[in-house]
């Protein structure tokens, strides 16, 4: 019988090692794991160019279908829960936003990290 928590601790794991990368790459850290009553963001950052991230970011064991590993009900939630962020934060109203991936492999420990820019637009 597996632990049942296994999984959140793999996904704040995850989260952590996104992070970091972020860090590295010059981005501000605004919020981790925003919800709102749509969903959660799991990190919102500003990146080096001054674009609000909202990025979502997943745990995979291997790199097989990773464009299909978000369907279009959570990238719908995600957008919710952005024009959510966006109405009790107004001073980033004015930023030019995006969607973006993170994706982790099994491996963590070698820090096998995908970064999707710009991974959907809104309609």
């Amino acid at each position: 019988m597996g632990n049942k928590k296994q999984p959140f601790y793999k996904g704040m794991e995850a989260e952590d090692l996104s992070c970091k990368y972020l860090l590295e790459n010059n981005h501000v850290i605004l919020c981790r794991r925003y919800k709102s009553k749509y969903g959660e963001i799991d990190i919102i950052s500003i990146d080096p160019d001054n674009y609000l991230v909202f990025i979502e970011v997943k745990y995979r064991k291997n790199l097989d279908n990773l464009y299909y590993s978000i369907s279009d009900r959570q990238k719908n939630r995600i957008q919710d829960t952005a024009n959510i962020f966006l109405s009790e934060h107004h001073q980033y109203l004015d930023y030019n936003m995006r969607f973006d991936v993170i994706f982790i492999t099994k491996n963590i420990a070698d820090k096998q990290i995908y970064y999707l820019t710009n991974a959907w637009s809104v309609e």
